[in-house]
């Protein structure tokens, strides 16, 4: 936060009854809330999917909206952060245990979401075409390194709807 300059006037638990969303930031980091409690009450939600909403929220210090400004600073966020972090160095662990890495985002989280249903969505089966998402030209004239790239860039937007759907913000 030294870093950005940034100041936060409160930072307090978000209510469990309210399961809808999982952190907000009010007036550009006067007040921001997490939820830390599972949705059972039972214990407390990973560590890591709280950084990472912690995170997100004080992306909300510089921007509102969930815009391509706001979702590149959030990404460095997530990378200085990483970086910061002893345990996913080079060296040797002292204790056994699982470091954040921002590639597989909020897993954990979304397993919670899973269990709970609180995401409001559910499988969607059906009859579909191997490769028939995207035209046969277009994808003829891409590398297959482009495609890797591409389907990277998808996943990344999907990710970033979802911590977006979870968010106060609107």
């Amino acid at each position: 936060m030294k870093l950005h300059k940034w100041q936060v006037g409160s930072l307090i638990e978000l209510s469990p009854a309210q399961k809808t969303i999982l952190g907000y930031n009010r007036n550009k980091g006067e007040l921001i809330a997490l939820r830390l409690r599972t949705d059972d009450l039972e214990g407390f939600r990973h560590y890591d999917a709280v950084r990472k909403v912690l995170l997100h929220e004080l992306a909300h210090n510089v921007w509102s909206e969930h815009d391509d400004n706001f979702h590149a600073l959030n990404r460095q966020l997530n990378k200085e952060v990483q970086q910061l972090d002893w345990t996913a160095q080079n060296g040797s662990r002292v204790a056994g245990g699982d470091f954040f890495d921002p590639a597989n985002g909020l897993q954990g989280y979304h397993d919670d979401l899973e269990d709970h249903g609180v995401d409001g969505q559910s499988w969607k089966g059906g009859s579909y075409v191997l490769g028939g998402g995207a035209s046969r030209r277009e994808t003829q004239a891409l590398t297959t390194r482009e495609l890797a790239a591409r389907a990277a860039q998808l996943r990344q937007i999907e990710s970033e709807k979802d911590e977006d759907g979870m968010c106060g913000a609107k």
